[in-house]
């Protein structure tokens, strides 16, 4: 694969050998010093960014000089980032210590090697994130070419056409990724939105005690309390001055268990067949997406084990116990997409919210309804 390299570095001639270096094995590579390193990003696109972030004869302790080129990449161009200093271990950034996108390269004179082992072990990433662009940009080009024509046909001011564009495109751009199939059908860990976006609680999504095992069934929870009852803000509206406050303070929620536990009333294990096991459990189970009490939660490979929820096992979560992150009792693993949140809820609904009804006399019910039967043939 051919790769886009950018080099950032304040002394430009200390990269020349390992931009000579890609070049001949056909990379399109470029060098950068810090000032003009924001405006070549956004014109050259690169696929990987290998960047010093300490100027030459700066201390460990020294506020890194090529932060701010680090923060207009994390924030608007976020790609694969070697950093390739003298001294990479002083840093102590977070984000560069805690994200796999992000390698630390020392330099010397086997810094090249170091750095061909580093680039080749994003390969698959960068291909997975120029196709997504791909996609988006394909996404934009059809939702915009429409809709900017309809939007100068009617008769706007300015401003308001302009913010019809806006909204609308996005509105259309959304709606068009999430038509798209990829290959075909989607995979049942699809439903998730992971990591999640919000800091509250949505329907369906999916919790964990955050001191627990991930791989335990147990330790999940899947929410039933309607969305609009839990959103909150953690800041005032600068706008209104007003800070939303949840409308309940505790969520209702499943419990979770492994899916084994329910493999008897599934009635899973009533043949050893495994074609007649796996129509059976499409078929009847899985196509819905429940059965009786019992919600199907696919895994996500790393975060959620195959599981299932229990409609019927219940219990209150305080609000104010749960988090996006480790700092609460229970952390919000994953949010799920739409329709799937609305298998959630009618799941729920159908096996608890029932009308309660007295006992009838269905035999002479039927008895008529076979005699109207009868009398039509």
């Amino acid at each position: 694969m051919i790769l886009k390299l950018l080099f950032v570095d304040d002394q430009t001639k200390s990269v020349i050998d390992p931009k000579e270096n890609f070049e001949a094995k056909g990379h399109d590579c470029r060098i950068s010093n810090f000032e003009e390193a924001s405006q070549i990003i956004k014109s050259f696109l690169p696929d990987v960014i290998i960047l010093d972030l300490l100027s030459e004869g700066a201390e460990p302790d020294e506020k890194p000089f090529g932060e701010k080129i680090f923060n207009d990449i994390w924030n608007f161009r976020f790609c694969p980032i070697i950093i390739y200093s003298a001294l990479p271990e002083s840093i102590t950034d977070e984000r560069v210590n805690g994200h796999n996108f992000i390698k630390k390269v020392t330099k010397g004179s086997t810094s090249i090697g170091h750095l061909e082992k580093a680039l080749e072990s994003f390969t698959e990433h960068i291909t997975a994130i120029k196709d997504i662009e791909k996609r988006l940009d394909g996404a934009f080009c059809i939702a915009i070419r429409e809709l900017a024509n309809q939007a100068f046909m009617a008769k706007y001011d300015d401003n308001t056409r302009k913010d019809i564009i806006i909204r609308c495109g996005l509105r259309r751009i959304s709606a068009l990724i999430d038509s798209e199939n990829i290959n075909g059908r989607v995979f049942s860990w699809e439903q998730y939105i992971y990591p999640p976006f919000d800091h509250y609680m949505k329907l369906g999504d999916v919790i964990r005690l955050t001191a627990e095992d991930k791989n335990i069934a147990e330790a999940f929870r899947i929410v039933l309390t309607p969305s609009c009852d839990l959103v909150f803000d953690l800041e005032k509206d600068p706008k209104n001055k007003k800070k939303r406050k949840p409308k309940v303070e505790h969520a209702l929620v499943a419990k979770c268990f492994p899916i084994t536990k329910y493999n008897s009333q599934m009635r899973l294990c009533k043949t050893s067949d495994q074609k007649n096991l796996k129509d059976n459990l499409i078929r009847n189970i899985l196509t819905q997406g429940f059965y009786q009490k019992i919600l199907i939660i696919p895994s996500l490979p790393g975060e959620i084990p195959e599981m299932a929820a229990d409609l019927k096992s219940l219990e209150f979560v305080p609000i104010s116990e749960v988090a996006n992150d480790n700092s609460k009792r229970y952390k919000i693993i994953a949010s799920v997409d739409s329709p799937f949140r609305e298998l959630v809820s009618w799941a729920y609904m159908l096996t608890s919210c029932r009308p309660g009804l007295p006992e009838r006399d269905f035999g002479s019910w039927a008895d008529s309804i076979i005699a109207k039967f009868e009398d039509s043939k």
